[in-house]
């Protein structure tokens, strides 16, 4: 299977860093500060209610990847009273401190806007970890242009099931190739959006192959839909935030991984939407695994095509990069333009 990654930098991948090594665990910023950093991104998670059960899939999946103190267990992590304060103070670093305000804040607004209860905390959290505003200010910038850029898609019954199942394929490949190109590019000093921006044209497309079945599929149906199908997302997006290598969770935040996982969601979604919505999670799940294979043997199709768009894009944040280098566009016109790319 060929790997499609972007020039400047762009991801290995799933499990390889640069020079070809296959590192056992993943850092999470480093051993010193890496547990207090999970511990805030959970005590967070918790001040919204209990964790789901698949926030807790999404958790259990990572735990035997990352690298922890060997007296940290799954269990006694989910079983501690975490005091907030208290893990705050032990992350020292200014790496840690950024990750970590970028987990809660990516955590905090993956599933729509942010609740009162946890802006308050968050802003409690950025305070404490004094996060400047060149840090918290774009971060909030992005997430708000890439929702803004996709939500208002707009699509419609098709009656007839030819044309309906060919402009869901023509969708879901659309989708794919898009997510697949944004994922060999993490976005320079941005990279944390990147995983919100595949996020959220996914939860696009899933509303869109609803509405072709004749269904009235909201933000949160749509969200509900891919939790089933993949697990939860915001929690996924969070903890690869955390990550100095975010890869090595197989994780969407890659060029091909990116399109798998897009085509795979899409596949499963129009099954989900045939059955008249009658797919449980446990089916949705095994489909998930099966359109995953399904998705290597699209995306190989389609690798001349990815491979010159992933080109163009490297062109152009070459250029974009040297503008904002030169101080001919500032920072909010480098994330506005870096938005609007194809």
């Amino acid at each position: 299977m060929k790997s499609i990654n972007g020039t400047n930098g762009a991801p290995s991948l799933p499990g390889e860093n640069h020079d070809g090594a296959n590192p056992a665990k993943a850092t999470l910023v480093n051993a010193a500060e890496g547990a207090a950093c999970l511990r805030t991104l959970i005590a967070f998670a918790k001040s919204g209610g209990p964790l789901s059960p698949a926030e807790l899939d999404v958790l259990q999946e990572a735990w035997d990847k990352l690298d922890l103190p060997a007296t940290m267990t799954f269990q006694s992590l989910m079983a501690e009273d975490l005091d907030l304060t208290q893990q705050l103070a032990l992350i020292a670093t200014e790496e840690g401190r950024e990750r970590t305000y970028a987990a809660t804040f990516l955590f905090a607004h993956s599933g729509g806007p942010c609740s009162p209860k946890q802006q308050k905390l968050l802003n409690e959290i950025r305070t404490t970890l004094q996060i400047s505003v060149t840090m918290e200010t774009p971060l909030s910038r992005i997430y708000s242009q890439v929702r803004e850029r996709v939500f208002p898609a707009f699509s419609r019954f098709i009656d007839d099931p030819a044309e309906r199942a060919r402009k869901i394929d023509e969708e879901i490949l659309k989708f794919a190739m898009s997510n697949g190109v944004t994922g060999a590019f993490p976005i320079r000093a941005r990279a944390v959006a990147t995983g919100v921006m595949i996020y959220t044209t996914q939860v696009v497309m899933v509303s869109d192959i609803g509405k072709y079945w004749g269904y009235t599929v909201d933000q949160q149906g749509a969200q509900t839909l891919m939790a089933g199908i993949q697990g939860n997302t915001g929690m996924r997006i969070a903890i690869q935030s955390l990550l100095r290598d975010g890869a090595i969770l197989e994780s969407t935040h890659d060029c091909n991984p990116a399109f798998y996982s897009t085509w795979a969601l899409g596949f499963v979604a129009n099954k989900h939407f045939e059955s008249a919505r009658r797919l449980e999670n446990e089916g949705l799940r095994t489909l998930y695994v099966t359109a995953m294979k399904e998705a290597e043997v699209a995306c190989e199709k389609c690798h001349v095509e990815m491979a010159a768009a992933i080109l163009s894009r490297s062109i152009t944040l070459d250029l974009l990069h040297e503008e904002f280098t030169a101080g001919n566009i500032n920072a909010e016109e480098y994330d506005r333009k870096i938005m609007g790319l194809p």
